[in-house]
């Protein structure tokens, strides 16, 4: 029982820690598989999950706990391939205004390919200051990424893409390599550096300003109640200027 709450939890260490003996003791056991599987299936090899929800099944076929894991299993090891949409709207009424077709293409255990197409249309009021610079009160820009995703280790996940963005601005290379980390049940981590519009305005993209991000972000979760979350990025754009960002939250669960 406590492994299964750790493993629910997001604690996957302590999880797989009180699951061994349980798990060695009765390899068939429903409950020792069915939490080896829900803990593995959260780490960045959610494949290792597999043979435990192949277990469950075995010990309890047509079940609907067998079921639903398999469906969440396979949701974190599919393929997929998504359409999204969202629309931003500030304060200067400066609305972005996006559809975006995402592929992440599974390769092998370990790899995975990576696509997506992105259309944006920024615009603003006319005489507000930040219409684009040719005209008008609106410009797109659309961007097509492509890459690849490894997964070295089960607490471990590098990304890298390169694209290309298309706006009456001109073609500009965009790119972006990450990595993520989780370093225990406590505390995880991810840095990125990437390249792409300073997309803000319809006259910052008309003006073709590009801005370099370095970021840093990193998750404390200490017990089971709270969680603080850091953020820091520096951005260094084209026309000289440069940006600083610092985030910090606490949380605190307080109803379940």
């Amino acid at each position: 029982l406590l492994a299964s709450n750790a493993a629910w939890a997001g604690k996957i260490d302590q999880a797989l820690a009180l699951n061994a003996a349980g798990l060695q003791n009765d390899p068939a056991n429903f409950m020792a598989n069915y939490t080896q599987a829900t803990a593995l299936r959260q780490t960045a090899q959610a494949y290792r999950a597999w043979p435990y929800v192949q277990a469950v099944e075995q010990a309890k076929p047509g079940s609907k706990d067998a079921i639903d894991l398999r469906r969440i299993t396979r949701v974190r090891t599919a393929s997929e391939v998504s359409v999204n949409w969202g629309l931003t709207d500030d304060s200067d009424d400066i609305q972005v205004n996006r559809f975006g077709l995402d592929a992440n293409i599974r390769l092998a255990d370990h790899w995975r390919l990576l696509g997506n197409i992105s259309q944006y249309d920024y615009s603003a009021p006319f005489g507000s200051g930040y219409e684009p610079i040719s005209g008008g009160t609106s410009i797109d820009d659309t961007q097509y990424w492509i890459g690849i995703s490894n997964t070295p280790a089960q607490d471990s996940q590098w990304i890298a893409s390169i694209g290309t963005s298309d706006s009456d601005a001109g073609n500009e290379f965009i790119g972006l390599l990450r990595w993520n980390q989780r370093v225990n049940d406590d505390w995880s981590f991810s840095l990125d550096a990437d390249r792409n519009r300073l997309g803000i305005s319809p006259r910052s993209v008309s003006l073709g300003l590009m801005r370099n991000q370095y970021l840093g972000q990193i998750r404390i979760n200490p017990g089971f109640n709270w969680v603080f979350d850091g953020y820091a990025s520096f951005q260094d754009i084209s026309d000289g200027n440069n940006s600083i960002d610092l985030q910090v939250a606490g949380r605190r669960a307080v109803l379940r």
